[in-house]
């Protein structure tokens, strides 16, 4: 009895003992760094609230990413209970379910071990950090398992449950150094969770493409800039382009965290335009011209404010946007091209003048940029319209036409393809209809005959009979029948039209008698047909067609009689 109470005791104390070097073992004061973070969508509804962790400095946290998958705001609380918000997005990847971000306090931040997952080989003791209340750490053993190794991080089979409330909590070593961070198992049946190399999380970054990046897209919390400042300026202005919603939140960022550029203040300038801010747009530009330099001179921002004001106006009824008006353009076009002569700035004062409808002005801009060596077809097209406004004769409107398509290049493009048809539609007014003809030719070879509709083949027909060009106006008003199933009935009159025009008398009655079955009552067919039997010498049936043509209302039935009677 004695030597079992001994034994017992021996027993307690080596357990007592094992425990104490445990827990002389454990890390301290880890879980200072948990954080329970909770992410809101746009209407304030809560998307999800998981585990996080303060990592490498007292700013920078890591989470997961399905939390912030269209998370429009997000906060985080810390055992002591003081809150956070999430201020930026640092990284995120969809792929690995990391996403790393910044709060507007201090934590208590994890260290990053160097070279995390190098020693964590199977067998190793390493810990896990939880807190299932939100209130106080647990700091408890999780042994590695496996360890494999991808693209230089590393990813642990560990001795931790597979479950919610220890997703994204920090793994340590003995010193406290985050290791990994842990993930859900999603093999069936999984006892143990898996754990991903801490350094992933710490690598994610924004840079100068970011603004492309489908993963950071869906988080919709702004993101921070690039550190460099090319960098930044390339991501800020990719999100303009892209209508990102975070744009105004990056391009404050950019221009407090370089407020010498004057780019960012012309970006923020355009910005305000969208939103009809013309004041604030006005003293950004102003902004910006006292800080023109050789990267960003000041002719530039005089066009970029010329341009801006212009477009808004043309969008305007009265051609005005608060104040900002037509004059106004003309005036800043008119300064960038004082501080550098360049064709662009005259093309601007020309727009400006013509949106004025001072079309002499404008034309005189416009010949004065063509007449060197910067004329393109779309400055001789500005001349041309302008030219046609002034009441300029058909014969110089032709030869500014010509000059426009000679300064395309073959084999043309689409927008080549319309100055063509602009040309045969000129060409067209003034009688030219076989060169109208060509140029129509052209511009089907260009376009395609697939973007082309029913109405292109009838107008082109239409311009192949002025041209007498008969076959050609027969090809094309079939290949227009061809394209609309629905008009079949017109088009079968214009060809029977036709006919009748170039003498095929037999194919045109043939023609019309088929149209009567589906339109029994056709006027058109009637004359048709006796304008055809009255060639043909049928004064009979030529009587009986015009006759009914009359009878149907046709009012030059009668004239066409006395004719052929």
């Amino acid at each position: 009895m004695q030597y079992k109470t001994i034994m017992n005791r021996l027993f307690t104390l080596a357990v007592l003992s094992l425990s104490a070097v445990f827990a002389m073992a454990q890390p301290k004061n880890v879980g200072r760094a948990l954080l329970k973070l909770t992410t809101y969508d746009e209407a304030g509804k809560v998307v999800k609230t998981v585990n996080a962790f303060v990592c490498g400095d007292a700013s920078t946290a890591v989470a997961s990413f399905d939390a912030f998958n269209g998370a429009a705001r997000a906060v985080a609380v810390d055992l002591k209970g003081t809150t956070y918000n999430v201020v930026r997005i640092l990284g995120a990847s969809n792929d690995y379910d990391l996403v790393k971000f910044s709060i507007d306090g201090k934590g208590a931040p994890l260290p990053l071990l160097e070279g995390s997952g190098k020693n964590q080989k199977a067998g190793t003791t390493l810990y896990l950090v939880s807190s299932p209340d939100g209130k106080r750490e647990v700091v408890s053993r999780a042994s590695v398992l496996k360890t494999e190794e991808y693209e230089e991080y590393f990813f642990f089979d560990v001795t931790v449950a597979n479950q919610a409330t220890n997703f994204g909590c920090p793994i340590v070593d003995a010193q406290g150094n985050v290791v990994a961070v842990v993930k859900e198992n999603l093999s069936k049946g999984a006892a143990n969770a898996y754990a991903i190399d801490v350094h992933l999380a710490n690598d994610l970054t924004v840079n100068a493409q970011s603004a492309l990046n489908a993963d950071l897209r869906k988080i919709l919390i702004p993101k921070v800039l690039p550190a460099d400042e090319k960098d930044a300026y390339s991501y800020v202005y990719l999100m303009g382009n892209l209508n990102d919603p975070q744009y105004g939140a990056a391009l404050s960022d950019f221009i407090s965290a370089w407020p010498n550029n004057p780019e960012g203040y012309v970006m923020r300038a355009d910005a305000s335009v969208a939103n009809k801010d013309y004041a604030q747009a006005d003293a950004d530009y102003a902004k910006a011209l006292s800080l023109a330099n050789d990267n960003f001179r000041a002719d530039a921002i005089h066009y970029a404010y010329s341009r801006a004001i212009y477009n808004r106006c043309l969008d305007e009824k009265d051609g005005q946007a608060g104040t900002w008006t037509f004059d106004k353009s003309y005036d800043e076009a008119v300064m960038a091209y004082d501080a550098n002569p360049l064709s662009q700035y005259l093309v601007q004062q020309g727009c400006c003048l013509f949106a004025k409808k001072d079309y002499a002005a404008a034309r005189e801009k416009f010949r004065q940029v063509n007449a060197g060596h910067y004329g393109t077809n779309e400055t001789f097209y500005y001349e041309v319209l302008s030219a046609e406004r002034c009441g300029a004769s058909q014969q110089e409107v032709l030869a500014l036409m010509d000059s426009v398509v000679a300064h395309c290049t073959k084999p043309y493009d689409l927008t080549a393809a319309q100055y063509l048809f602009e040309r045969a539609r000129r060409l067209d007014q003034a009688g030219e209809y076989r060169k109208a003809y060509a140029d129509l030719k052209d511009y089907e070879q260009t376009v395609g005959p697939r973007r082309l509709t029913d109405e292109f083949y009838y107008q082109r027909g239409k311009v192949a009979e002025k041209a007498k060009m008969y076959q050609q106006a027969l090809e094309d008003l079939e290949t227009a029948r061809g394209f609309n199933a629905s008009s079949r009935d017109f088009y079968d009159l214009e060809i029977a039209a036709l006919y009748v025009n170039i003498g095929e008398y037999d194919k045109a009655i043939s023609l019309c008698e088929d149209i009567l079955k589906n339109l029994p009552e056709s006027a058109d067919c009637y004359r048709f047909m006796g304008i055809c039997y009255g060639e043909k010498g049928n004064k009979t049936k030529a009587k009986e067609n015009f006759n009914r043509a009359k009878q149907l209302g046709d009012d030059t039935a009668d004239g066409l009689m006395q004719k052929y009677m």
